[in-house]
């Protein structure tokens, strides 16, 4: 198992838990850097601005703590439809009662290259 598989491992376990606890997940960061120190915060955000100033203050972070590898976790809701008939989706998704809600983990290591994601 590489070091991105066991951390991507690590923090689908903390996802699931929070998730199966309070019913959600806030987009949540871990980061590790080359001696396997562990770095993991929350960037709740609300709108396309707030998530491009918080991917700066993401990469920021990760400079100044030399991350090499990371994992980005959050909630995703969605729903299926048939593809014959389909004319598109008629309200936002978080508006439906019928949504599914999923959690998505896509993982990164600076050293390797290697690009991990999971949907559950």
């Amino acid at each position: 198992m590489t070091k991105l598989e066991k951390l991507l491992d690590e923090a689908q376990g903390i996802a699931t838990k929070i998730f199966n606890e309070s019913g959600d997940l806030t987009a949540m960061w871990h980061g590790q850097n080359e001696k396997d120190e562990n770095l993991l915060f929350v960037t709740p955000f609300g709108n396309d601005r707030e998530k491009d100033m918080t991917l700066e203050a993401v990469k920021d972070l990760f400079v100044k703590h030399n991350v090499v590898r990371f994992v980005f976790m959050t909630e995703v809701w969605f729903k299926s439809y048939q593809r014959e008939g389909f004319t598109g989706v008629p309200k936002p998704i978080s508006e439906m009662a019928d949504r599914r809600e999923a959690l998505f983990l896509i993982g990164e290591d600076k050293n390797t290259g290697e690009c991990i994601s999971v949907t559950r």
